[in-house]
This record gives C-alpha cells, sequence and structure tokens, in this order.
C-alpha cells in the first residue's frame, strides 16, 4: 500500500519538506500512498523520539508559525510601550536590561511604536504621548475581539470535515 518514494526532481519539495535543519541528527524516510495522494515524513532524532508530519502538516505549521511569531513581537511591543509609561523617561539599554530583549529588538519596538504615534524619543529617552492613553483603553477590548476570533477559527471534531 504504501511504498517509498523514490529519488527525482518532485522528491525535491517532499525532501525541504521533511528536512529539520533544527534537529542534529535525523533520519527521513519518505512514505507516498497512492490510493489517497498524500505524502509523509518520518524522522527520528537523536532522542529515539519519531516525528510524523504530513503536508497538510506543514502548511498548518507555516501558517501557525507566522501566527505565533507576529503574537510574540506584538508582546515584546506592548511589554516595551508599557516600560515607557511606567518610566517614562526611559533609554534602551534600561529596557534592554530589564526585559532580556537585544538592543536591536528594543530599539526596533520603539520605532515602531513611534510609527504609531505611541511614544515619541526624548534627550532622556522615550516618552508617551497623547494618543497613548486612549490605545491602552482600548488594547484590552481589541484583543478580547482578536481572541474570540481565534476561538471561533476552532476546528472541534475533524469527522465533521471528513462526513
Amino acid at each position: 500500500m504504501h511504498e517509498r518514494a523514490a529519488a527525482s526532481d518532485s522528491d525535491d519539495a517532499a525532501t525541504q519538506f521533511c528536512a529539520s535543519p533544527r534537529e542534529k541528527r535525523t533520519q527521513t524516510v519518505i512514505y507516498v500512498s497512492h490510493e489517497t495522494k498524500v505524502a509523509a515524513c518520518v524522522s527520528i532524532d537523536e532522542l529515539e523520539r519519531v516525528t510524523f508530519k504530513t503536508w497538510q502538516d506543514k502548511l498548518t505549521n507555516a501558517m501557525i508559525d507566522r501566527l505565533e511569531k507576529e503574537v510574540d513581537m506584538l508582546e515584546r511591543h506592548l511589554q516595551v510601550l508599557k516600560m515607557v509609561i511606567e518610566s517614562e523617561p526611559i533609554g534602551i539599554v534600561k529596557m534592554s536590561n530589564e526585559t532580556g530583549y537585544p538592543h536591536h529588538k528594543v530599539r526596533y519596538s520603539l520605532r515602531v511604536l513611534e510609527e504609531e504615534n505611541l511614544i515619541e524619543p526624548s534627550s532622556q529617552g522615550a516618552i508617551t504621548t497623547e494618543r497613548t492613553a486612549e490605545f491602552v483603553d482600548e488594547l484590552d477590548e481589541k484583543l478580547d475581539e482578536i481572541v474570540d476570533k481565534l476561538d471561533s477559527m476552532k476546528i472541534e471534531e475533524a469527522a465533521e470535515i471528513e462526513g
């Protein structure tokens, strides 16, 4: 039923799909089911953990990874904004030391916040603007709306889709 995929130009995508640069040592086997047109790979890492990934996992993981990265960046921006609100004026070095973020990431967050008119530079460091209080007042409500939207996107039972 299943057979090991033969090496060909069409398998280049499969090889990239199964490649895992984060794992130090993997043994990858690519299986293709001709009946269901599904390709997958099985990886065994140095701790003998077995990972099974399908092509659909790759797509989903890429979408979710992008979302997670955006959420992480938003978290950093908001953490920097909170520090400015609580300790204005505050400089990059102090923020970097207190948050553990590298200077370049703090600097980027400050630039994003400045472009949104939430902070402005001063000779002593970053300070809030007139728009900051309004943004903070609306923030919790906006985040709740986003959480509700994400909750509504959940697919509770895969059986409903297949049926």
